[in-house]
C-alpha cells in the first residue's frame, strides 16, 4: 500500500508541474483512437467466447476442453449470474 501512495504522489506532482497544453496532449484520445480501442475490445470479447472452456487434467494442469463456452445473450449476464 505504501508504494502505491508514493506512486500516486509522484504522478500528482508531475501533473501539477505540467502546463495545461502538455496535460491536454497526454489525456486526449481522438475519435479514431477511441474506435480502435472499441474494435480491439470487441475482437477480444469475440475471441474469448469463441474458445472452448478451460479445465484440469489428471495432473492438475490447465487444459482446453472440448466443451464450447456459452456466450451470454447480453454483455452483463456473466456478471449477474453469481
Amino acid at each position: 500500500m505504501g508504494n502505491r501512495s508514493v506512486r500516486n504522489k509522484q504522478t500528482n506532482n508531475r501533473l501539477r508541474e505540467m502546463d495545461d497544453d502538455e496535460h491536454e496532449e497526454q489525456t486526449m484520445i481522438d475519435y479514431d483512437e477511441s474506435l480502435t480501442i472499441v474494435e480491439l475490445v470487441n475482437q477480444g470479447w469475440d475471441w474469448f467466447w469463441g474458445q472452448n472452456e478451460l479445465t484440469y487434467d489428471k495432473h492438475l494442469n490447465v487444459v482446453r476442453s472440448e466443451t464450447p463456452r456459452v456466450r451470454p445473450k447480453v454483455w452483463f449476464n456473466h456478471i449477474n449470474e453469481k
